[in-house]
């Protein structure tokens, strides 16, 4: 079974693994089995981090229930806050591996705008901003803002920088700045869903779990300024087995 599990450690900061199916941090108070539980059982000093909500503690970043990989915690305050700002400033970096099944050739879902012309070679960006949709809105569908939108919508964007085919199509993929579902979205947004996506219209495959994976976060020490990358394997077909 996929546990979560200790990637790397320093003193400012843990980079731990989450399974699919956990929360990265509670939806309401005292909610037990999520991934900053586990860690503060190991390393409770991040509990006494003062995080973006009360509840978040020195979680720099989340990942969705379904998504599985690397999630990164600050051990301090000054950890924390440097996190913060190198995220603001675009140098936050995080990148992911992910398997479409079929690709979707005659249109998508309702409410997405008309697929982006998509150049023959990789690395190529897909850019939008994003609202919430559907029922409960628990998905997101990309908005393209024309030049006399009045309204304010920030830009995310997601950098392909890796397309290969074998079966299925496999993805690397990088964001500097990430909304909701961005990535599981923009890929179907262009047609190639992925593997047990319910949401996007992904088929289905192995025992059903998503096929997303933080594989990969580059950033800056928050004392030193040297650059940190840590990564782990890219996902397989063998994990939704």
């Amino acid at each position: 079974m996929d546990e979560p599990h200790l990637v790397a450690a320093d003193e400012h900061f843990i980079a731990v693994y989450k399974p699919p199916g956990m929360h990265t941090v509670p939806l309401r108070p005292n909610e037990p089995g999520t991934l900053l539980e586990w860690c503060s059982g190991f390393f409770p000093e991040i509990l006494m981090v003062r995080g973006r909500k009360p509840v978040e503690g020195g979680t720099v970043h989340r990942l969705d229930r379904d998504t599985r990989g690397l999630v990164l915690f600050a051990r301090s305050q000054q950890a924390l806050d440097d996190f913060i700002r190198q995220q603001e400033a675009g140098l936050f970096v995080k990148e992911y591996s992910a398997v479409s099944g079929e690709t979707q050739k005659n249109g998508g879902l309702p409410g997405f705008p008309a697929r982006p012309l998509l150049p023959d070679r990789t690395p190529f960006f897909l850019r939008s901003a994003f609202r919430a949709y559907g029922p409960g809105r628990k998905s997101v569908r990309p908005i393209l803002p024309g030049p006399g939108d009045t309204a304010s919508w920030p830009v995310y964007e997601t950098e392909v920088l890796e397309q290969e085919t074998r079966g299925h199509s496999y993805f690397t993929l990088r964001i500097s700045r990430g909304f909701r579902h961005q990535v599981r979205c923009h890929l179907a947004w262009i047609g190639f869903p992925l593997l047990n996506d319910s949401v996007y219209g992904g088929e289905s495959g192995g025992r059903g779990s998503l096929a997303l994976k933080a594989m990969g976060l580059v950033f800056n020490d928050p004392v030193s300024g040297e650059k940190r990358e840590i990564r782990i394997p890219g996902i397989s077909l063998s994990e939704l087995s």
